[in-house]
């Protein structure tokens, strides 16, 4: 199933809850890595985390998952109970959770549940959330007192897209703002400052983009991370006008963001000038711009003119990406996003009832590569 078929059970007010995996290890598992998506690492009864729980920044919330008690089918006749182990034993928890806060409060919007239980839970290891137990171990109590006390907006605001909300672990941050409709004002930079503008349109996996901007010092002066996917983004930046720049964007996947998973790109300009980069979006792990800037001159107040070009550094900005790939991996060579068993949503019922009626939870396991969809009216 691709993202966005679970952006769009997103968007129309299903909650979904899967597996973060069990190798131990930090790979992303899909479909738990996805933005529209819950991932949930295993803890033990002393409340640690499992070492079989895969950990990331896309883990999101922890539940029971070692030695959990659990009926299992033997010859697909004959039903028994026994004590499992994995990501797929806390998934159920976290998911009864939700399924159970949520009855008590149906007017509130799947994103406005899933703030509220990272706000909720139980937080563990480093202080605030972190890649194993992500904001901490679901609270059923917790979460039903937030929202007795502070309504729905105790989970956020409420918008027509919900899947705008959606960025999932860490970043999915409890008191999201929704961006204003509105334009925004005009960046206004100072007479020493220079306008830096970048303008980046997401593929298939925002979350895994980010960028800085470093100056010759090699200090980061600006960054941003935290995008949602296939999504078009305008970044202004006031720099100064006499630092010398490099900007780096980075994919934590290795595939670049064109164009395996979407088609993404991006372009740089500074000071109305643009700013030459290799590809533009087709790299692996990272890519880094020319230098921009004022960058191995001094600036004389007398001069009225721009440099000629034989004031520009001679050597190519190729040299920044020595330790890049030569060649950006093809599609066929990739590791796949999604699982090829992974789960379809077409057990789903076809009709989607109003909010009114009926809310969705589907809870994803690794283990089975199975779905079960909880239904619950009110």
């Amino acid at each position: 199933i691709s993202l966005n078929t679970y952006k769009a059970a997103y968007d129309k007010d299903v909650l979904i809850i899967a597996a973060a995996g069990n190798d131990g290890n930090s790979a992303y598992s899909y479909p738990a890595s996805y933005p529209h998506v819950m991932s949930v690492g295993a803890v033990s009864s002393s409340e640690s985390i499992a070492g079989f729980s895969q950990y990331n920044d896309q883990v999101e919330i922890s539940g029971p998952g070692v030695n959990i008690l659990s009926t299992i089918a033997t010859n697909f006749d004959f039903f028994t109970y026994a004590s499992w182990s994995g990501t797929s034993m806390a998934t159920p928890h976290v998911a009864g959770v939700a399924a159970l806060v949520w009855s008590n409060f149906p007017e509130c919007t799947n994103n406005q549940i899933r703030n509220v239980l990272n706000k909720s839970a139980k937080d563990k290891g480093p202080n605030g959330c972190d890649d194993k137990y992500g904001f901490g171990i679901v609270q059923a109590k917790g979460a039903y007192d937030l929202l007795q006390e502070g309504g729905c907006e105790a989970g956020g605001p409420v918008h027509d897209d919900l899947s705008t909300g959606a960025i999932g672990g860490c970043n999915q941050d409890p008191d999201y703002t929704f961006p204003p409709t509105v334009a925004p004002t005009e960046l206004n930079c100072d007479s020493s400052e220079r306008i830096f503008q970048l303008d980046l349109f997401t593929d298939d996996y925002g979350f895994e983009t980010s960028w800085d901007i470093k100056d010759d010092s090699d200090s980061v002066v600006k960054s941003g991370n935290g995008y949602a996917s296939s999504t078009s983004y305008n970044i202004n930046a006031c720099l100064a006008h006499n630092g010398c720049y490099m900007f780096t964007i980075y994919d934590s996947y290795g595939d670049g963001i064109c164009c395996s998973f979407g088609a993404g790109y991006y372009t740089l300009i500074f000071d109305g000038k643009e700013v030459s980069t290799p590809t533009g979006g087709n790299f692996a792990f990272e890519e880094i711009s020319e230098e921009f800037g004022l960058c191995g001159e001094t600036l004389s107040p007398t001069v009225s003119v721009a440099p000629t070009q034989s004031n520009f550094p001679s050597v190519s900005p190729s040299i920044y990406l020595s330790n890049l790939p030569t060649v950006a991996p093809s599609v066929s060579s990739e590791p796949s996003r999604a699982p090829s068993t992974a789960p379809s949503l077409s057990s789903a019922p076809t009709s989607s009832p109003t909010q009114s009626d009926a809310m969705y939870i589907v809870s994803l396991t690794e283990a089975s590569q199975s779905q079960s969809v909880s239904k619950v009216y009110w």
